[in-house]
């Protein structure tokens, strides 16, 4: 038999090192990333009289992940971390893909891939996908303004004293076919347009200039309300007579025209023209949430958020969590609870099909394409459903998407990289940890 002081001694030892333990575990959890913030920006909120051959630069808080700092790599899409627009992104600048760097690993720096208009106002955003360097991400989108300067060139006047006649060009040209542009191949969220080219009195039709503009309402139907309502796609090629829309929202009327222009400046618009798109449910992703999503509302609000920070090109009037949340509101009624369409294709942001119609993605069998293929593939694998392959509520939804602590409860959910039933009956994952929801916007 153990003399009592040594069993004594021995429980007061055991208890001690418990109470260490349970302190650092304590210390441990409440380590957290710090969310980085923009801190200034060049040029600053509200400066006026900037170059237009400025690079706008935003300084952060923190060091950052590289990786993260991106931009539409040229085209005319409001995509990336970083976006510079002149028409409240409607459409962006198109920048280089490449994001400059300074040596603090602070300060970033935009190149836009042509000069900037003079007098005109843009803004300058960073949206959330922007990562410090431990993956912490900014709380809320920054967005600041500035503008331009006006143009002040002069041309110089040489006098002399033989007397001579200047004729000054101040004929318009004259569009090609009376002005008519033909749509063809309209897809989902592409059409391919043709026109005949137009003709002037004193410049070469190869000199002439045909710059395509689109809305989506009827108004461009003048000079001026082409020039003050319409978006800036692309512009052809002298000569062309030909260019693509890209990037438009799946069932959605565009309007379209063309302004031609002469070497003196002096211009002419085609015939105001429309084409709607074929009708599609577009699927996206807002990355980075944890099980506490605040239920179905708090999902919706998630997914409309970051339509209007990531998906800004899209003009759908519905925008859905694809998330089952109870037996009541689950994944397969969601065309009775919500009015989703079932007789549509289903695509992911950059135009790709991954299913036929509401059956097809539901039937447990192969997609057309994975998630991740389709462009849903930021963040982890891995996606919080709450269902089984059939979109049937799982016994395991983070207690209703409202719970992140711990492993007393835990979210169904789906894999980006599969293509049969695991895309969205993969594995249970534990609520505390950050994985991606994804979200159905549609009309």
């Amino acid at each position: 038999m153990k003399a009592p002081w040594l069993v004594a001694l021995c429980l007061g030892l055991a208890m001690a090192v418990a109470s260490c333990a349970k302190e650092e575990d304590a210390t441990t959890s409440s380590v957290a990333a710090t969310a980085p913030e923009v801190t200034a920006t060049d040029p600053a909120d509200g400066d006026t009289s900037i170059k237009i051959t400025k690079s706008p630069s935003v300084t952060f808080s923190l060091a950052m992940d590289d990786a993260s700092l991106t931009t539409n790599e040229g085209t005319s899409k409001c995509t990336g971390s970083l976006q510079l627009t002149a028409d409240s992104f409607d459409s962006c600048v198109a920048l280089s893909a490449t994001v400059a760097t300074s040596s603090s690993g602070l300060i970033y720096t935009l190149t836009p891939q042509s000069d900037l208009d003079y007098a005109t106002t843009y803004k300058l955003r960073v949206t959330t996908a922007a990562l410090s360097a431990d993956a912490a991400a900014l709380e809320t989108a920054t967005t600041i303004s500035f503008t331009t300067a006006a143009d002040t060139s002069t041309t110089e006047t040489t006098t002399t004293t033989t007397t001579t006649t200047t004729t000054t060009d101040s004929t318009v040209p004259t569009p090609g076919n009376s002005g008519s542009i033909t749509a063809s191949a309209v897809s989902y969220t592409t059409a391919y347009l043709t026109w005949t080219l137009g003709t002037d009195e004193t410049t070469a039709q190869a000199s002439l200039t045909h710059t395509l503009y689109y809305a989506t309402s009827n108004l461009l139907t003048s000079l001026a309300n082409v020039k003050a309502y319409g978006s800036t796609p692309t512009t052809s090629s002298a000569g062309s007579g030909y260019a693509t829309l890209s990037y438009l929202s799946p069932g959605q009327t565009y309007y379209y025209n063309l302004i031609v222009k002469d070497a003196a400046g002096n211009e002419a618009i085609y015939s105001s023209q429309s084409l709607t798109t074929s009708n599609a449910i577009v699927m996206f992703e807002k990355d980075s949430v944890d099980g506490a999503l605040g239920g179905r509302s708090g999902a919706d609000a998630l997914c409309t958020a970051a339509k209007s920070a990531n998906q800004t090109h899209l003009r759908c009037s519905n925008v859905r969590a694809l998330i089952s949340v109870s037996a009541a509101d689950e994944i397969q009624d969601m065309p009775t609870n919500y009015t989703v369409p079932t007789g549509i294709p289903l695509l992911g942001p950059t135009g790709t099909q991954f299913a036929s119609d509401w059956t097809d993605l539901l039937n447990g069998g192969a997609l057309t394409n994975t998630l991740s293929a389709a462009g849903i593939s930021t963040n982890s694998a891995g996606w919080y459903s709450g269902s089984d392959y059939t979109g049937a509520v799982s016994a395991n939804t983070c207690n209703a998407w409202t719970y992140n602590s711990g492993y007393v409860y835990y979210g169904r959910g789906g894999f980006k990289t599969g293509d049969y039933a695991n895309w969205m009956d993969q594995s249970n994952y534990a609520c505390q940890f950050t994985y991606s929801i994804l979200c159905l916007c549609y009309n």
